[in-house]
């Protein structure tokens, strides 16, 4: 599966939302995109604003302790995301599938 990358900027002041929870919400998507894709630490801290490799693995670190803590904080939002990307892959599956046999169907009536 090929990721495409989308570049989004977050404003030096966003009106409404706190440091730590743009913090919360980069650390989980640091956290989802090691499990997701096959990029390297260094590729998703640097699609992370710039962080390194190091950045990317504490995150994963805290994210993964507090879910085995049950910290509502992180647990609520990562599994609301993790089941949209589960079910995003789901659809992208049925898609290729129905692809697959529309190309199988136009090749068997030549």
């Amino acid at each position: 599966m090929q990721v495409e990358r989308e570049q989004m900027t977050i404003p030096a002041y966003t009106p409404g939302i706190k440091k730590r929870e743009l913090t919360i919400a980069r650390q989980i998507s640091m956290t989802l995109s090691k499990e997701y894709t096959r990029q390297s630490l260094a590729f998703i801290g640097n699609a992370h604003g710039g962080r390194d490799h190091a950045t990317v693995l504490n995150a994963c670190k805290i994210v993964n302790n507090m879910l085995d803590t049950n910290d509502p904080l992180i647990t609520i939002p990562y599994l609301r995301v993790k089941k949209n990307i589960d079910t995003f892959l789901e659809l992208q599956k049925d898609v290729n599938n129905i692809k697959s046999q529309e190309l199988t169907i136009f090749n068997t009536e030549k």
